[in-house]
């Protein structure tokens, strides 16, 4: 560790002891469960590891290989093709689409995995109608529970991940490169694979990462298809060998595979930099398609919504429609909402609080400890769910068998499993595992809105707490909101993790939904799977409605909770006098706001101050030349000025420039004439800010020379 960061470590424990630890004690139990699947790799084998090496582990690898491969290729080809689609061309429909293609999220995998094998089995829809049709149907044709069916599942409806990303990286920052290009003679295949795909490469890497994640963690597309991949061996090795040490060797390689992949892909682009050349990137402009072209580009969208959302919501509903009144009117329906909505809320809720203590402590210590801290934090999210499954249950009992003498003492008897069959084991696992998505949205917060508000309040004072609550928290409340709803929905389609960790007779919609398709009762579990799509659905628009509402917080509105933040933002320096009093180095608000008005009036910003700091703008006063007062638009009296902000009394004081003497030309004569001129051009100041001028021209007592906040003229 080096000096620097040691001497960080020192200012934490010193002014942040309460968030440090923590983030640090958060970050601890995330890391535990991964640490404890690899600990227990590190065991002797029993004497089931050489039948599942020798009959069950290479069966299983290959598949998961090829799985991943065809997936991630597969979603980075058709995201980024719409992702480019989308952002560079300008067609009928562009703007639907521009959101509508990201709704395929809110439908889970497993979901559209017996939707669409139901629809294409033999008394299918879609075979009954081309077999009404007169055609002849070879049912090789249909038979998507294989791997190119898994592929095409998984690649349909993950590949708004990277649609995301890259359109966004496109619409942001590569509109300069787009438009060089075509400036020397670019276009069509050759533009995009000589230009766009290059620069798009981090964008479609990050996109396709996520995909991949989603791929590996997923167990009931391939359960459901009957593909062995190393997350069924998991299953079958816990469940059916009922062999929890093999089943954490097998998730310990697992892992070990992972992270030897990650590591591989660090150090093939150990090398490659990805930045601007300038500070800012342009917007991509769309260039506008017609005829046959744009007809095309329709086409294409409207073919992957109609496949990735329309058709499969479209069967939902129908098949909920005959089975509505069987399933959603029992008793146990609304006790699977329940279970769902609280064991939801209870991990959303935790996973928010400690990703918002822990993004401020990471945005108080800037380092190498903070980089480490945000590392750990999120590592859940790279980590398949039936590997933190059993790294969380694992840690449980070892808690379980730790807390045995207090149990004894308490009479639930010698050696009970009270954690390990609790909820609260349910809950640990969905926070390691999406502590990611929360800490991701308050990271974004806090970014945006900076560090400025949070200084200002501690030079005044205030510590980090009352400064979170009082100014931070009330600036990225939309980010927060919008983190939340995502982490929720993601909790409430999580499938594996719950299907491993939760307590006897507790379902949720997703395992009642999957347990419905596992018994081949399709047509019942379309209600459960249509009531996650409609939450999903719900998050996704409450996110884009909180983002917006952010942006209008981080503009201004947070500055409604914090006075000395419009101070700050008006360019008004602020100093410490010796008697702990906030003084003013310049002079008092209300007096110099109008002289400056005033003189900006008579002739000029500079003239104001002889001809000094010409580039400093009055508060409330646009960097604009001031036209002649007869062409200028004039507003509240004065030519080319917009109103002055309300006072503190939420008066405003509208500006009149003083008659200009006989003889006397504009520009000069207000501008000598001192504070007396600018007060009676004015009008008489209000009492509060004569009384805040008085206190501000006061010395600091027993000050020497050159201390206290006199102000200047």
């Amino acid at each position: 560790m080096s000096l620097r960061d040691k001497f960080r470590l020192t200012g934490i424990a010193k002014h942040h002891q309460g968030w440090a630890w923590i983030s640090l004690l958060s970050a601890a139990i995330i890391l535990l469960p991964i640490l404890s699947v690899f600990w227990h790799g590190l065991r002797p084998a029993n004497e089931n590891w050489a039948h599942i090496r020798r009959y069950m582990l290479w069966d299983c690898v290959l598949p998961t290989v090829w799985l991943t491969l065809g997936t991630g290729a597969a979603a980075a080809v058709l995201g980024g093709a719409l992702a480019w689609l989308v952002a560079a061309c300008d067609f009928p429909l562009r703007r639907l689409f521009r959101w509508a293609l990201a709704l395929p999220l809110a439908i889970p995998p497993y979901i559209a995995a017996y939707t669409y094998s139901n629809m294409l089995s033999y008394t299918g829809i879609v075979q009954q109608t081309l077999r009404s049709a007169g055609v002849r149907v070879n049912q090789a044709w249909f038979d998507i529970m294989s791997m190119p069916g898994a592929v095409f599942i998984f690649t349909m409806f993950l590949y708004p991940y990277v649609f995301l990303i890259v359109r966004a990286f496109l619409e942001k920052s590569g509109g300069g490169y787009v438009e060089n290009a075509r400036l020397l003679g670019r276009k069509g295949a050759s533009l995009f694979f000589r230009v766009v795909l290059p620069i798009s490469r981090p964008a479609l890497a990050g996109g396709a990462t996520l995909v991949v994640y989603e791929t590996l963690s997923d167990y009931g597309v391939v359960n459901y298809f009957g593909i062995r991949t190393l997350t069924t061996a998991i299953f079958k090795t816990w469940f059916g060998l009922y062999d929890i040490e093999s089943a954490t060797r097998l998730g310990a390689l697992f892992l070990a595979g992972i992270v030897g992949v990650v590591v591989l892909e660090r150090l093939l682009r150990r090398r490659r930099r990805y930045s601007e050349t300038t500070g800012r990137g342009s917007p991509l402009k769309p260039v506008r398609l017609r005829g046959a072209k744009a007809a095309l580009a329709t086409a294409a969208c409207l073919a992957v919504l109609a496949v990735a959302f329309v058709i499969p919501v479209a069967q939902l509903v129908e098949w909920a429609g005959w089975t509505f009144e069987s399933v959603a009117a029992r008793s146990d329906f609304r006790r699977l909402a329940g279970n769902t909505v609280k064991a939801s809320l209870i991990a959303t809720a935790v996973i928010m609080v400690v990703s918002v203590i822990a993004a401020n402590t990471v945005r108080m210590t800037r380092g190498g400890f903070g980089a480490a801290l945000a590392r750990l934090l999120t590592a859940g999210y790279s980590v398949p769910g039936p590997i933190i499954a059993i790294g969380v249950l694992s840690l449980f009992i070892a808690l379980d068998r730790l807390l045995a003498p207090l149990y004894a003492g308490l009479g639930p008897g010698t050696a009970p499993l009270v954690l390990s069959l609790s909820l609260a084991m349910l809950i640990a696992g969905y926070a390691v595992r999406f502590m990611a998505t929360g800490y991701s949205a308050a990271e974004a917060g806090f970014e945006r809105i900076g560090m400025k508000y949070a200084e200002a309040s501690r030079t005044l004072g205030a510590g980090l707490t009352r400064t979170f609550f009082a100014v931070d928290l009330p600036m990225i409340r939309g980010s927060l909101l919008g983190g939340a709803a995502l982490t929720f929905v993601e909790i409430v389609k999580e499938l594996p993790l719950t299907l491993l960790l939760r307590p006897f007779n507790f379902d949720t919609l997703a395992t009642k939904a999957y347990q419905y398709a596992g018994d081949e009762r399709i047509y019942q579990a379309a209600v459960p799977s249509l009531l996650i799509i409609g939450i999903g659905l719900a998050s996704v628009f409450l996110f884009h409605q909180m983002a917006g509402a952010d942006g209008n917080d981080a503009r201004g509105g947070g500055a409604d909770h914090f006075q000395l933040s419009r101070d700050l933002d008006a360019g008004h320096p602020r100093d410490v006098a010796c008697d702990g009093q906030i003084r003013d180095r310049r002079r008092p608000r209300p007096e110099r706001v109008r002289q400056e008005h005033a003189a900006a009036a008579a002739g000029g910003i500079g003239d104001a101050r002889g001809g000094q700091d010409r580039d400093r703008r009055p508060h409330g006063v646009r960097r604009r030349r001031l036209r002649s007062s007869g062409g200028a638009r004039r507003r509240h009296g004065v030519s080319g000025l917009r109103p002055v902000p309300a006072s503190d009394r939420g008066q405003e004081h509208r500006v009149r420039p003083a008659p200009a003497a006989e003889g006397e030309t504009r520009g000069t004569g207000a501008a000598d004439a001192g504070p007396g001129a600018a007060r009676r051009a004015c009008g008489p100041l209000p009492a509060r800010a004569e009384r805040r001028a008085a206190a501000a021209r006061r010395p600091c007592p027993g000050a020497g020379a050159g201390t206290g906040a006199a102000p200047d003229g």
